[in-house]
């Protein structure tokens, strides 16, 4: 009988054990194409580690003054679950889809995040900036 539980044991452990593969499907709002990543790797609690949360987009043409080039800026925009994707002016995009897309980011966000969470997050991305030096006290 202690045969059976042991054998039954280290076939539980034998196939946890096995490499595992996450695919991920992410799909351009500007674009439209559709990207599979695969990874594959140990366990599910190490793919879990690699997979990156999934943030929420705002496009902007003109992101001066909000220092996306800085670490703790980005770590703060992850905090919050958004990220900001810069749209050149020489990209055609139409100005309806550009902002139906910015306003239905924000509402995801807005009930995310809760109130006044984008000025929560500006603040936070301001002290962020000062304490690197990147800004003035007064501001820009």
């Amino acid at each position: 009988m202690t045969r059976i539980y042991i054998l039954c044991f280290l076939i539980c452990i034998l196939e946890h054990t096995q490499a595992q593969t996450i695919t991920l499907k992410e799909k351009s709002m500007v674009t439209d194409k559709e990207i599979n990543i695969s990874i594959s790797g140990g366990s599910r609690r190490d793919l879990a580690t690699l997979v990156r949360p999934v943030l929420t987009t705002i496009y902007r043409r003109d992101v001066n003054g909000l220092g996306l080039h800085n670490p703790c800026v980005y770590d703060i925009m992850i905090e919050y679950g958004m990220k900001y994707d810069v749209v050149p002016e020489g990209q055609r995009i139409s100005e309806r889809k550009f902002s139906k897309h910015n306003r239905r980011a924000n509402w995801k966000l807005f009930w995310r995040n809760g109130f006044f969470w984008k000025s929560k997050m500006h603040k936070k991305m301001k002290k962020c900036r000062i304490a690197s030096g990147e800004q003035d006290l007064e501001g820009e």
